[in-house]
């Protein structure tokens, strides 16, 4: 008759040993936790933006309904019923289409008497105007838009020089 054998315990683990593998479990939890939040992080700014390509081939149309709206005089928009019609359509298109950029978050920016900023605005001529604060916009070229907190597109703008630093 064979010996049965005897299974030898594991040693107890110490208490250094439960305390490294306690580490090295929270270590890897949290970890875990800030890829997650990453991830979030990543998707959320994913979709914040993921119309900008889009909204951007978007700008030249609102543009230039802008500028038809611009080209008939104010005084000539009464005078044929066909014209002032066609104004009407145009004013809704535009209307409908600033109601689609907001709605996205997208919006143009408000720049008019305020001070060029490098960050916001692209100066295209400057004019001597010692009335006003030197680097103060006066004229907008090119609307600029904003989509979320990120620039889509700068504004193209006249700024004054020769008046005190603003």
């Amino acid at each position: 008759m064979r010996k049965p054998k005897i299974r030898k315990k594991p040693p107890p683990r110490t208490t250094s040993s439960r305390r490294k593998l306690k580490e090295d479990y929270l270590r890897a939890y949290a970890d875990a936790e800030n890829t997650k939040k990453r991830c979030a992080q990543e998707i959320e700014k994913n979709s914040k933006y993921a119309v900008s390509a889009f909204a951007k081939n978007l700008l030249s149309v609102a543009d230039n309904l802008h500028r038809a709206l611009d080209s008939v005089p104010e005084d000539k928009r009464g005078e044929c019923e066909g014209l002032t019609n066609l104004l009407k359509g145009v004013e809704l298109t535009e209307a409908d289409l600033m109601k689609a950029f907001e709605k996205h978050g997208i919006r143009k920016m408000e720049i008019m008497g305020q001070v060029f900023d490098p960050n916001f605005h692209q100066v295209v001529q400057e004019v001597e105007d010692a009335s006003k604060p030197n680097g103060t916009i006066i004229a907008e070229l090119q609307t600029g838009y904003m989509l979320n907190d990120r620039i889509l597109r700068e504004a193209m703008v006249v700024v004054t020089k020769g008046g005190s630093h603003a």
